[in-house]
């Protein structure tokens, strides 16, 4: 399959859905923090709990914002124009080296129509580097120059 063949709206929902599954991973991890911690001011206080107390409230602080990234990254992927595309910009299918990356939401390895996909924030800095071009223009990456293989 070609970049050419790829369903661009199948991929924003294979995205979307992605998001949505980390999420729900994310927010089992608090809702069972949060219950241990519960479980932990019900017990005797000592010099002890304080502290853990302490830790559990700072671990649940870290997961909720983790929770609210991911919920910003949703909607993000929600919104994203994937439209046909002559240049690298949000919404974008770009491939170079062996990778084919959807622009426009940083999110790790998923799938979509039989092959492998990754994403690329527009704050990234290889965004930077790749903003605007078209098939077969070169870019820098560490230091090795990198050829857009297709842009959709």
């Amino acid at each position: 399959m070609s970049t050419q063949d790829i369903d661009k709206e199948t991929l924003k929902a294979d995205l979307v859905k992605h998001l949505k599954e980390q999420a729900d991973a994310n927010s089992e991890a608090v809702a069972l923090e949060s219950h241990e911690a519960q479980a932990t001011e019900t017990d005797e206080v000592d010099v002890d709990d304080i502290s853990h107390e302490d830790e559990a409230g700072d671990l649940h602080a870290m997961y909720q914002e983790t929770d609210d990234r991911q919920q910003e990254l949703i909607t993000t992927a929600e919104n994203l124009d994937v439209s046909a595309k002559e240049t690298v910009e949000p919404g974008a299918v770009v491939s170079f080296g062996d990778e084919v990356y959807l622009v426009g939401v940083a999110v790790s390895e998923f799938e979509s129509q039989g092959r492998s996909f990754s994403g690329i924030s527009t704050d990234a800095p290889i965004y930077d580097g790749i903003s605007g071009k078209r098939a077969g223009d070169t870019f820098d990456l560490n230091g090795t120059t990198q050829s857009i293989t297709s842009v959709q």
